[in-house]
């Protein structure tokens, strides 16, 4: 008995020495290996790569999917709904925790939105242009009219969204009905109230392509009848009440204006010699606006004094905030021009600010038969000439002032 566990304890021993002998020759394999100079210069090679290849899991695994707005201002309750419609199916969706947008992954976007279409949401987002295959035969006409107004406001409220720092936006049209009667034509207007993202804000420029936008997209809507509005209740439509400043804006457009002339002519200039897309240009452009405002003022008080005094009936076109810096600082009267012809209702039958000018409504423009026409809606000249080239023919004539005074 006592030599069997004598024997098994010896083997024990034996198993034991082994091992620690194999282990032993095991490190003493890796020390000489990495005694190697040619083992010890693959190193940080397979170091890196092993680091590398760590690197590209933990991004795979870590890395989100692309988000896209799926709706942008819808309220509250609508977008509880959505969302929870959309997890139903197994959609990804959440919200933007700085716009409160509802988002989706890009692949996910188009099934979405037919899966929110099956279920009837939103049921808030106006339809546009395509409410108008909803209506039935036999509407009325001014069913049919209003219709067509309300998917004009949706096509333009869709588009205004586009726009960078708007939230939201909607657009009322105010659209008279035709008249038989040429005295009772009434003009449109349109009033485009918008949201703003949270910190953000419109510069001019951008107020004035919605104006523009709205303008060029009802017939005869005058960009001066259109009121754009934020929703702290602020105008942003609104002319400058100082001439100061208003003149002092309107010598930057002209200065942007001109430097971004001068840049398309370097670009296009320049182009055929480097190539499409190797050549930037930059403009700075300075301005001396003194002389060549006094030289305007004296050559069109002088025009003016001149034709008056030859009989020559003179009226000017367009009563806008332009109008009231020239007249004012020009010291243009009701001496030198009878009157000025406007479109917008709330500006006729009064009298232009400081010079009290008479301001009468458009539609007696062509009943006047005058001489010559003052513009004073400079910026708009081409599409204002064009407009009434018929009725100018060549017994009447146009006078600008911008950049120089000339007939036209």
């Amino acid at each position: 008995m006592a030599e069997a566990t004598t024997g098994n304890n010896i083997a024990s021993i034996n198993e034991g020495t082994g091992i620690i002998n194999r282990i032993s020759s095991t490190f003493s394999n890796v020390r000489r290996m990495s005694a190697d100079p040619a083992v010890q210069k693959s190193i940080p090679l397979a170091f890196g790569v092993i680091v590398a290849f760590v690197g590209i899991i933990v991004f795979f695994t870590m890395q989100k999917s692309n988000m896209t707005t799926l709706f942008a201002s819808l309220p509250e309750s609508e977008k509880s709904a959505v969302i929870q419609t959309l997890k139903q199916n197994g959609v990804n969706v959440s919200l933007n925790p700085s716009t409160g947008e509802v988002v989706v992954p890009v692949d996910a976007y188009h099934q979405s939105r037919m899966l929110l279409a099956a279920q009837g949401l939103p049921a808030s987002v106006p339809d546009g242009y395509q409410s108008l295959g909803d209506m039935p035969m036999g509407t009325s006409r001014s069913v049919e009219a209003i219709k067509i107004k309300q998917s004009l406001e949706a096509e333009l409220s869709r588009s205004i969204n586009f726009i960078s720092g708007i939230s939201s936006a909607r657009v009322h049209l105010a659209i008279p009905e035709k008249t038989v009667f040429a005295r009772e034509i009434a003009m449109p207007s349109a009033s485009v109230f918008i949201k703003l993202a949270n910190g953000r804000s419109l510069g001019r420029q951008q107020v004035q392509s919605i104006v523009h936008l709205v303008a060029s997209s009802v017939p005869s809507l005058n960009s001066e009848n259109i009121t754009v509005v934020d929703q702290f209740g602020e105008l942003l439509s609104k002319p400058s009440s100082d001439a100061a400043s208003s003149a002092s804006n309107e010598q930057m457009s002209q200065t942007m204006r001109l430097g971004e002339i001068y840049r398309s002519r370097v670009i296009s200039l320049l182009t055929p010699i480097v190539g499409a897309g190797n050549l930037k240009a930059e403009i700075n452009v300075d301005m001396s606006f003194t002389k060549s405002v006094d030289k305007i003022k004296d050559d069109l008080i002088a025009l003016l004094t001149k034709l008056k005094n030859e009989g020559k009936k003179v009226v000017a076109y367009g009563a806008t905030s332009k109008s009231t810096t020239v007249t004012n600082y020009f010291g243009i009267t009701p001496d030198l021009v009878d009157c000025i012809y406007d479109t917008t209702p709330i500006k006729q039958n009064k009298y232009s600010p400081g010079a009290h000018i008479p301001v009468l409504p458009y539609n007696q423009f062509r009943e006047s038969n005058p001489d010559y026409v003052l513009l004073f809606a400079w910026d708009h000249a081409t599409e204002i000439m064009k407009k009434e080239m018929d009725y100018m023919g060549s017994d009447r004539h146009w006078i600008t002032y911008i950049p120089e005074v000339k007939i036209d």
